[in-house]
C-alpha cells in the first residue's frame, strides 16, 4: 500500500473516530481532556492531605479545632475593615487571614506557603 492511500484511509478513520466521540461521558474524550490525570492528581493531593493531618499529635489536632474556631470567628469583615482593600470593591481576601492566622498560631494548613502581608500582621491574628 502506497502512502497516499494510508494517508486517505488515516483521514476519515480519524474523522470517524472523534465524531464517535463527542459525548461528553465517552472516555475517549475525558482522557483526551485530561479528565483522568485531573482526577488522579486530585486524588494524590487528597491522600497527602490527609496523611498530613493524621500524623499530627494529638495536641496538634486539639490546637487546630481551637484555632480553627479563633480565626472563623475573628474572619468578619467588620474585623478588617479598616485593613489593606483588594482592587476596586474594597474587599479584604479573607481566606488570606484564615490561612496566616492558622499558620502565626501553631497550625498551618496542609500545602501552605508563607506570603507577606504589607496589610496583616502576626499580632493581628494571633490568639490573646
Amino acid at each position: 500500500m502506497s502512502k497516499k492511500m494510508k494517508k486517505n484511509i488515516l483521514i476519515p478513520l480519524f474523522t470517524l473516530l472523534t465524531s464517535c466521540a463527542s459525548d461528553v461521558n465517552d472516555p475517549i474524550v475525558r482522557f483526551w481532556n485530561g479528565d483522568y490525570s485531573v482526577r488522579n492528581n486530585a486524588a494524590e493531593f487528597d491522600k497527602e492531605r490527609r496523611v498530613f493531618y493524621e500524623n499530627e499529635p494529638q495536641e496538634t489536632k486539639l490546637l487546630r479545632i481551637k484555632n480553627e474556631q479563633y480565626c472563623n470567628k475573628i474572619n468578619k469583615p467588620l474585623f478588617y475593615e479598616k485593613k489593606h482593600k483588594y482592587g476596586d470593591t474594597y474587599r479584604v481576601n479573607m481566606s488570606d487571614i484564615f490561612v496566616h492566622c492558622m499558620r502565626v498560631n501553631g497550625t498551618p494548613l496542609y500545602k501552605d506557603f508563607p506570603e507577606k502581608y504589607e496589610w496583616l500582621t502576626d499580632e493581628d491574628v494571633r490568639v490573646k
